[in-house]
């Protein structure tokens, strides 16, 4: 399975259909800080599963935030998340968007 962490930020990913992927991003929700979904590949794969793996044993620590997707369908989408506190007006503190490209 293809892995996309920060450094494919604005990258564009070739995909096959059926193909599954994860997008991972470093998230450390004890400061309040959540990657948020902003558009999720629509229609040209669809989310399967999302999680958060971090150390519970330290309070503070970060973790990892994981994305899984199936590519459904040929064409053209975008992901695109902000890491944002969801009840601040403030722009992100991060953003990331990967581009999708799928095809048989």
């Amino acid at each position: 399975m293809k892995e996309f962490t920060e450094e494919a930020d604005n990258t564009q990913a070739e995909l096959r259909i059926g193909e599954s992927f994860e997008v991972a991003l470093q998230e450390n929700p004890s400061t309040g800080f959540r990657w948020a979904l902003r558009t999720n590949g629509v229609p040209v794969c669809i989310l399967t599963g999302d999680f958060f793996s971090g150390e519970r044993a330290r309070p503070g620590a970060t973790g990892v935030h994981r994305w899984k997707f199936k590519v459904v369908a040929s064409g053209s989408a975008t992901i695109e998340m902000d890491y944002v506190r969801r009840w601040e007006t403030a722009p992100p503190a991060r953003t990331f968007k990967l581009h999708l490209r799928a095809g048989a």
